[in-house]
């Protein structure tokens, strides 16, 4: 009988194809393929990862670490001015409309809630000068919602002269309220 060196096992090895037990116990080679289903749930999982990634890149500018690993809300005043105001404007325009602040961030799609929401959108990313993430997460909303929101509005504004007078209004109060906020800070500074 013929011994066969360790280097001519090690090469029978890497010509060998590799197996191990399957999910039905058989010694056959494996091969992983996914279907075309768990492909694209993958993909669905991989984008709500990278959505989700966004908003805690945008909390981070909100929140720091506290005592004991707890968040606490970050101290720059800057950032809490602009969410005092995007938070105004949400109950400002909810008020108008006669809606509680939760129908006005609700998904709902009915035209009574979809323009008044849109129209708060508009407003606090115009005043604000928050981006588009911080956004979404204040309005428990996607980034694409907001942007959506503001193409809406200003697709309205440019061919609706009510909505553009109305608008015009929002704008002026919201100006106001914005100096308003602004010298409260001051103030207690």
């Amino acid at each position: 009988m013929k011994t066969r060196s360790k280097v001519a096992l090690r090469q029978d090895r890497k010509k060998a194809p590799i197996k191990s037990k399957d999910a039905w116990g058989s010694n056959r080679p494996v091969a992983y393929v996914v279907s075309p289903s768990a492909a694209s749930a993958m993909d669905r999982l991989l984008l709500q990862v990278e959505v989700l990634a966004k908003k805690v890149a945008a909390l981070e500018k909100f929140v720091f670490p506290g005592a004991n690993g707890s968040l606490a809300i970050h101290p720059d005043p800057v950032l809490i001015q602009k969410k005092e105001l995007v938070e105004k404007i949400i109950f400002a325009v909810s008020q108008n409309y006669r809606l509680t602040q939760k129908e006005l961030l609700t998904g709902d799609r009915r035209q009574s809630f979809v323009y008044p929401r849109q129209l708060a959108m508009y407003l606090a990313r115009k005043f604000s000068g928050l981006n588009t993430t911080a956004l979404g997460i204040l309005f428990h909303k996607d980034h694409g919602t907001i942007l959506h929101a503001c193409r809406c509005m200003e697709d309205r504004i440019s061919c609706d002269r009510n909505c553009a007078s109305e608008v015009t209004a929002w704008e002026s109060t919201i100006e106001l309220a914005a100096a308003q906020i602004a010298t409260k800070k001051e103030n207690h500074s």
